[in-house]
């Protein structure tokens, strides 16, 4: 009998006496990780993700977790003074760090401070990075949990741990995001740096042409390496489809299978619009807007999630799906797919199976795309 293990589940702890501070952080977490219970048919990633916020009944700690249980086990702590206070649930807690710990990069144990006493959770757990949220309040805590969490997972799946020389490990590389604008405009440029700067006082990582690219060096043969490790985020203004630079960037993204959102950013119009850049998550951004603001500076940092958001979805649908072609619960010649097909992914004739995330196509657009294969 093939015993099935998910690729991925995600645990959220924290104490029961805490359920008013941190309930609402772990619903904003579910909802970005798995789905929206509100939008039963909108377009979530569906990760396995649990709560333990109660104890097991006739004991002190909450239900096990077995982090053995799946391919990875990526459990997040929201530590706050009762938490520290007690001495069970932070036993607990230190003997899942030490089994994370263990695993050599495949499980992961991450604290998250929410209180300024959340360092002295267990001397165990003390040599550890915490996420530090303690200084915010509630509303900026949960963009900023969900940021954390977003990185965290998409490099644990996209970036395998490193080990040197000596055997040390060290963490997986950031996610990579390349901002893809025209110099054309100066406000979509300006757009561009702003985004740029952000970026910078992140653990994301980027790649900006105009100080990544060395002098001398060949144009061309950069931005290909770059997207081939990279997200794109390409920003849609007026004249981004005139550069053949933008086109030929969008068009690498496309053919090297990268994830990839869209900033429309448009002021008037455009001549034509790029096909290539359908099919993908877009978020508008006002050019008008002064970019020095906080609200503008929310809504940078909104974009950024919002890229992070889809490079999960993609590299967690892409590992999922090649999980379950190795466990035989799909066919061998299947295509897979991290976003719904497009003509360009149909072109050969020898396609029997082509499996993509949910919701499917509606049955318009099926017909459309592949009429040999539609009722």
């Amino acid at each position: 009998m093939n015993t099935y293990h998910p690729l991925l589940n995600v645990y959220i702890i924290w104490h029961p006496a805490a359920d008013a501070l941190c309930r609402p952080l772990a619903k904003a977490v579910y909802i970005g990780l798995n789905r929206d219970p509100n939008r039963p048919f909108g377009r979530g990633i569906g990760i396995p993700t649990y709560y333990r916020c109660v104890a097991e009944p006739g004991k002190e700690i909450p239900l096990a977790i077995d982090v053995n249980s799946a391919v990875h086990s990526v459990v997040f702590v929201l530590v706050e003074d009762h938490l520290v206070n007690d001495d069970a649930w932070a036993d607990d807690i230190a003997g899942l760090y030490a089994q994370t710990k263990a695993s050599h990069g495949q499980h992961l144990l991450v604290p998250v401070a929410l209180s300024k006493s959340a360092f002295n959770l267990h001397p165990d757990v003390a040599e550890t990075n915490f996420v530090r949220l303690s200084n915010l309040d509630v509303d900026a805590v949960k963009a900023k949990l969900l940021h954390y969490i977003l990185h965290i997972l998409a490099r644990l799946l996209a970036n395998p741990v490193r080990t040197t020389e000596q055997g040390i490990e060290l963490s997986p590389l950031p996610i990579k995001l390349f901002i893809s604008h025209t110099k054309r405009e100066p406000k979509a440029l300006q757009l561009a740096e702003a985004l740029k700067q952000e970026l910078d006082n992140t653990q994301v990582g980027r790649f900006f042409d105009s100080v990544d690219i060395a002098s001398g060096q060949n144009f061309a043969d950069d931005i290909e390496d770059n997207i081939k490790d990279a997200a794109l985020m390409a920003i849609r203004s007026d004249r981004y489809s005139d550069s053949p630079w933008c086109r030929m960037e969008v068009m690498a993204a496309k053919r090297l299978n990268r994830p990839m959102i869209v900033i429309d950013a448009l002021q008037q119009h455009e001549d034509r619009s790029f096909p290539y850049l359908s099919n993908v998550p877009g978020i508008r951004f006002d050019l008008e807007q002064p970019l020095a603001t906080p609200e503008a500076r929310q809504k940078l940092h909104a974009i950024i999630d919002f890229a992070l958001l889809e490079v999960l979805r993609f590299v967690y649908v892409e590992k999922h799906f090649a999980h379950l072609k190795a466990c035989d619960w799909l066919p061998q010649d299947v295509f897979i797919l991290s976003r719904p097909p497009e003509e360009r992914d149909l072109r050969t004739s020898k396609l029997q199976h082509v499996v993509y995330p949910d919701p499917p196509l509606g049955y318009e657009e099926n017909s459309e795309l592949t009429p040999q294969y539609s009722p």
